[in-house]
C-alpha cells in the first residue's frame, strides 16, 4: 500500500524526544522542562542530562515517579509526571482518588473542567468539585511544599484550595507564571505529553471564566511512564549568566539520541 501511494515509511531504530527550545531561567526559581520521547520499538527509554557549566545551570532528571493520564472528551489526553520524590503526601492523595475513579465520568456524574480563566495575572485551567467527592471521599490533605516547585510556568499542576490545609480533589493547570500563587498553591504534578490539548482548552470560549461548551473530564488514570520525563535547571539565587546543556534518551539496546540547548540565567522576578 506504501508503495502505490508513494509513501515512505520510516523505519529507524534510535528513540528520539520533542526538541527544547533556548530558554531563560531565573536564578534561584527552578524551571521544569517536558521530555516528550518517542521510541519505534516501544522501548522504554531513559534520559540524562549535562551541563557545560554546571556551577551556574544544574540539571536533574528525576527517577521512579508515577504520572497521570487526564483524558478530556473531544480534546485528547495530558500526561502529567507527578512529583513523588518532592511532594509524596500530596501526590499519594491525588491517587488514591483517581484509583478510586472519583475523577471519571460515569452513568450519573460528569467530571468538567469549570473554570478556565485568561486574565493578565492569572491565566488557568480549574476543575470543578467532582460529584463524586461530594460528601468527602477522601479528608483533605495538608499542604505540603517545596522551593523546587514555584509556580513559574505553564503546565504546572495544582491543588486547588481556599485556606490552608483544605485542598481535596479540586486541581489547576496553569497556562502562564502565576508566582503570587507561590507557596499557598500547592504544585504536585508536571506536563509531560499532550501541551496542544491543554492549550486548546485554555484557548476555548467562555464567558465569565466558565467555558460556554462543557469540557469533560473522561477519566484520570495512574500510569508509570517509560516514555517521557522531565527535565529540571535550577541557578543559584543572585546569579546571571549562560549554559549549555545536552540532553541524551537512551532505549536500553545502544540506540540513543541527543540535543543541545542554550540556557540563559536571570535574577528571579518575584511576584
Amino acid at each position: 500500500i506504501a508503495a502505490r501511494a508513494g509513501v515512505s515509511i520510516p523505519t529507524g531504530v534510535s528513540p528520539s524526544f520533542f526538541p527544547l527550545a533556548n530558554v531563560t531561567l531565573q536564578s534561584g526559581s527552578p524551571l521544569w522542562l517536558s521530555l516528550d520521547g518517542y521510541d519505534p520499538n516501544d522501548d522504554p527509554l531513559s534520559f540524562s542530562a549535562t551541563s557545560d557549566n554546571p556551577s551556574l545551570v544544574l540539571p536533574s532528571i528525576p527517577s521512579g515517579n508515577s504520572s497521570l493520564r487526564i483524558k478530556v472528551q473531544n480534546f485528547g489526553d495530558m500526561t502529567f509526571e507527578l512529583f513523588d520524590n518532592l511532594v509524596p503526601d500530596l501526590t499519594a492523595h491525588i491517587k488514591e482518588l483517581a484509583q478510586a475513579g472519583v475523577f471519571n465520568t460515569t452513568a450519573t456524574s460528569s467530571e468538567v473542567f469549570g473554570a478556565v480563566v485568561k486574565s493578565p495575572d492569572l491565566t488557568v485551567i480549574g476543575s470543578s468539585l467532582p460529584s463524586a467527592a461530594v460528601g468527602g471521599t477522601l479528608s483533605p490533605v495538608d499542604d505540603q511544599f517545596h522551593p523546587d516547585l514555584q509556580n513559574n510556568q505553564a503546565g504546572l499542576l495544582g491543588l486547588s484550595k481556599w485556606d490552608d490545609d483544605s485542598g481535596n480533589a479540586q486541581f489547576y493547570i496553569l497556562g502562564a507564571p502565576a508566582r503570587q500563587l507561590d507557596f499557598q498553591q500547592p504544585i504536585f504534578g508536571m506536563l509531560t505529553e499532550g501541551e496542544s490539548n491543554r492549550h486548546n482548552i485554555n484557548d476555548t470560549t467562555t464567558v465569565n471564566n466558565v467555558p460556554t461548551r462543557t469540557v469533560t473530564i473522561n477519566s484520570v488514570e495512574v500510569f508509570q511512564d517509560s516514555e517521557n520525563g522531565l527535565l529540571m535547571l535550577k541557578a543559584p539565587p543572585g546569579a546571571s549568566g549562560q549554559a549549555n546543556v545536552t540532553v541524551r534518551v537512551d532505549d536500553g539496546h545502544g540506540h540513543t539520541f541527543s540535543q543541545t540547548f542554550h540556557v540563559t540565567v536571570i535574577p528571579s522576578v518575584l511576584p
